[in-house]
């Protein structure tokens, strides 16, 4: 059984890099060099410390041709290291070349102190419908320990896939939700669900979420959600900057004035465009708004001055988060000192960052 010094130096570093505390930031990373992570966790056999056990408290099996194999290395090694069982907290599985979900449902079960689940169909071989019975009822061994789910459903045919509705009803602990992409419409939540963030198309028609204290979801779909107002703290709603009209964000807008428990509003659009400022109801003034604006292009940071100098006399921001998709050079740093003294003369506090910080999610289980 090979041992750590076995391995390739660069692998190890890879694996490292892979299970560092924020990796989180890159669940786009695949290794070119090997079938899965999953594989090398049977180096754990020939480890004694408890911190090299930890290094695979995720673990993300890559989608491919050799998946077969890493689903049973993997197995082997939860069934024979109860350490490496315990250890793992995230599990991030994908479907491309997965049919048969079973491997996915004993893995489940046998991470014993699994946290977050996370599942991701950029596209498939065959689409997959859903989990099956037998299936279900090892999934539903973790029942109390999943507390984080997130999906990338972006295959087509995604709308007819049952999977993610199926972990919802079979985890009730889960407390966060992250969807991307497209499925069914949901119609049923988790009943401790705290947080829930679909950034992109993804529906749901919530009945009831009595815990639900966070929302992200385009501006369009909030009155999906008007069975859960009442419970709604913070609200981030993604604007479609090019298909909106300004009457149309008005209206969007003015029902956040029904969501009593709402103590922050984030609105999120991918430019400043004609009409966006106009469009906010004066009585969202007291709620502390936020406005996040990506900005692609130096010039956007002129119009936002020029906006900002118009609107000074009766500011309706409190702060201004402007996030970049590349690091500001000289020249855009300059025109962002310039901005930095109009928001001070409005009131408005100015804070900068990167597009890559917008969706970031702490690796942090409650």
């Amino acid at each position: 059984m090979a041992g750590a010094t076995d391995l390739p130096p660069e692998l190890v570093l890879q694996i490292l890099e892979h299970t560092r505390p924020d990796s989180h930031r890159s669940l786009d990373w695949v290794n070119p060099n090997c079938a899965s992570l999953a594989t090398y966790a049977l180096i754990c056999r020939a480890w004694r410390s408890a911190s090299q056990v930890a290094l695979f408290r995720i673990i993300r099996v890559v989608d491919g041709r050799a998946v077969g194999t890493a689903y049973k290395s993997l197995i082997s090694a939860l069934n024979t290291r109860p350490d490496l069982a315990r250890a793992v907290e995230k599990l991030e599985v994908g479907l491309r070349s997965t049919p048969d979900l079973m491997p996915i449902a004993r893995a489940v079960s046998l991470c014993l102190n699994l946290r977050h689940f996370s599942v991701v169909a950029q596209y498939w071989e065959d689409p997959v419908v859903g989990f099956r019975p037998a299936e279900l009822a090892l999934l539903e061994e973790r029942r109390t320990n999943v507390t984080h789910l997130t999906a990338r459903m972006f295959a087509t045919e995604s709308e007819e896939c049952q999977i993610v509705p199926q972990l919802l009803r079979v985890w009730p602990a889960i407390r966060y939700v992250e969807l991307r992409g497209r499925g069914p419409v949901l119609t049923t939540l988790p009943p401790m669900l705290r947080e829930l963030r679909l950034p992109s198309s993804y529906r749901c028609r919530a009945d009831s979420a009595p815990h639900l204290r966070t929302l992200v979801v385009h501006a369009s779909r909030l009155v999906d959600f008007e069975n859960t107002w009442s419970t709604i703290r913070r609200l981030q709603l993604i604007i479609e900057s090019p298909d909106m009209t300004v009457l149309g964000l008005w209206n969007h807008l003015s029902r956040v004035a029904q969501l009593d428990a709402v103590d922050e509003l984030i609105l999120s659009t991918d430019r400043l465009w004609p009409g966006l400022l106009d469009a906010l109801p004066p009585n969202l003034v007291d709620l502390g708004l936020l406005l996040r604006v990506v900005l692609s292009r130096a010039e956007e940071l002129g119009t936002l001055v020029c906006e900002l100098r118009r609107r000074g006399a009766a500011p309706r921001l409190r702060t201004l988060t402007v996030y970049s998709i590349e690091p500001l050079d000289h020249y855009e740093l300059g025109r962002f000192e310039v901005l930095g003294r109009s928001c001070q003369l409005a009131g408005i506090q100015l804070h900068s960052s990167l597009y890559s910080d917008l969706w970031d999610v702490p690796l942090q289980y409650f």
